[in-house]
């Protein structure tokens, strides 16, 4: 739930992943807050740099419980001191993202780097931020809420996609390696609106916990975390069936 420490300092250096808060707190009839989707543990494959990597990744936004949070402001995905796909100089960007004022929890991320043979390899890249996005939850009512990579535990995805492409998330793919995802589903992804955040959901380390596997998250992989999409919440805040946000 914390940007701070979240960069990426240079086509030579691995990205870096900060703090990592389970709640964001916002005041009394709501206000702005900035959230990064982190990816962490890029797979190294057999054969790299010749194939892995990742350029393209996509998921959707939602609310657990289909619930309204507020409205998407701002955007970051072409940063190249923020994003991972953007590190590596002369990346060719393609957004297919919902457009800035969508509503969460109805916001989907697509977005591609069409120059593959700046793919993001692993090494140095095994982790970075995928996006970063303002909510502006003006007028939300007070209250906890959740958000989770697809809303529902049946609908939810998130395609990590490599030079192939592959996607690492989905067991039919060549490279598929499996994911796993922290989101509202694990305690993790908290908003608070005018109340005080749960207890212990604050402040964190950068090192994830394993998930366990769940039957009622219809997780597909063991719980390890290899190319994982992890939605880290913040303050200042195609497809597979496990997801993280944190």
């Amino acid at each position: 739930m914390n940007t701070a420490g979240n960069s990426c300092p240079g086509p030579g250096s691995d990205c870096t992943l900060g703090a990592i808060d389970r709640c964001v707190s916002a005041p009394r009839g709501g206000g702005v807050i900035t959230i990064d989707v982190f990816l962490k543990d890029l797979p190294q494959l057999p054969g790299q740099p010749a194939e892995g990597g990742i350029t393209s990744f996509a998921y959707h936004i939602g609310e657990k419980n289909d619930l309204t949070v507020g409205t998407v402001t701002a955007i970051t995905h072409q940063n190249k001191v923020v994003n991972l796909l953007m590190v590596l100089p002369n990346a060719s960007p393609q957004e297919f993202s919902d457009r800035v004022g969508t509503s969460i929890p109805t916001w989907y991320a697509v977005f591609v780097d069409l120059r593959t043979a700046a793919a993001e390899f692993n090494p140095p890249f095994t982790k970075g931020v995928l996006s970063r996005l303002e909510i502006d939850t003006a007028g939300t009512a007070d209250g906890v809420y959740g958000l989770a990579l697809g809303g529902q535990p049946e609908d939810d995805y998130i395609a990590i996609n490599d030079v192939g492409p592959d996607n690492y998330c989905n067991p039919t793919s060549r490279n598929y390696v499996g994911c796993d995802v922290l989101d509202a589903y694990d305690s993790y992804g908290l908003i608070a609106v005018g109340v005080a955040c749960p207890s212990g959901s604050v402040g964190g380390t950068a090192e994830l916990p394993d998930v366990p596997d769940s039957p009622s998250r219809n997780r597909i992989a063991p719980a390890a975390l290899a190319a994982a999409g992890l939605l880290a919440l913040t303050a200042s805040a195609w497809y597979a069936r496990r997801r993280w946000l944190s």
